[in-house]
């Protein structure tokens, strides 16, 4: 019976991918295990808001901007946070975002890694915050607008104050970083494509595309993205120009990705 419950919790840490549900589940056989300990311990951080939309088409891939409403974003936070509680706190809170189809934003969990308890952080009230910025730019996916969801790290640094930042690099899921799907393929390129951001801004646009056995970039599909059709025009100009070689061994029609992530200004 103990062995049994041990393959059923490895399936449950592998399977289950929210900490809700793999928490109801290892309840089940062994809550004293170090995984069930863990999942206990990070329940407990967080702070759960309700409002915000269950379905997002598009996990962790939408990108947080440097400014809202004309002001750098962590001035938005130093303006909108009541400055005495803001410098009592040290520590980081972590804001898990959703996004819909339109770009509002709705603050969903916070996870709470300050050494002050739940009280003194709900007292921020950092959904309300969230949910008076000005609209995100939203993430298209095939050319349609869809819902999205990213994370916000709040620092707090006592009585310097506090510093909001992407909490995924680059503003984007690590995922993401990864940006060629060329190394299985048998191309290369003689030189990665590279586009500035247009408008200033940070954010990323991920195509599909054939290559023919001669090495010629064809059928480019955008998959997703956030940037403006300007932005998504010059990064597909800049695709479409590059060019491929082989890497070695012979040439063969194929098919890759390539996804430009371009930073603010």
């Amino acid at each position: 019976m103990p062995l049994l419950c041990f393959f059923f919790l490895l399936a449950c840490s592998l399977l289950v991918p929210h900490i809700a549900s793999a928490q109801r589940l290892i309840s089940v056989c062994a809550p004293d295990t170090s995984l069930g300990r863990w999942v206990a311990i990070t329940e407990k951080r967080l702070i759960r808001y309700a409002g915000c939309a269950e379905e997002i088409t598009c996990l962790e891939c939408a990108t947080v901007p440097e400014q809202l409403g004309g002001v750098a974003l962590t001035d938005y936070f130093r303006q909108q946070l009541p400055p005495l509680q803001v410098q009592a706190l040290t520590g980081m809170v972590l804001l898990d975002l959703n996004l819909d189809a339109a770009g509002v934003v709705c603050c969903r969990i916070i996870d709470n890694l300050t050494d002050q308890p739940h009280a003194q952080i709900r007292a921020l009230h950092l959904d309300q915050v969230v949910a008076r910025m000005p609209a995100w730019r939203p993430v298209r996916v095939d050319g349609r607008s869809v819902s999205s969801s990213t994370a916000l790290r709040l620092v707090f640094r006592g009585q310097q104050g506090v510093k909001a930042e992407p909490f995924f690099p680059g503003g984007l899921h690590p995922m993401f970083t990864d940006t060629s799907g060329l190394r299985q393929s048998g191309w290369t390129f003689v030189t990665h494509p590279r586009v500035v951001s247009l408008d200033g801004q940070p954010g990323y646009v991920e195509f599909t595309f054939s290559i023919s056995a001669t090495g010629i970039i064809h059928s480019v599909t955008t998959t997703r993205t956030n940037a403006s059709a300007a932005q998504e025009s010059a990064c597909r100009r800049a695709l479409e120009g590059a060019q491929l070689q082989p890497t070695a061994g012979p040439t063969r029609a194929t098919s890759s990705y390539y996804t430009f992530i371009f930073p603010g200004r």
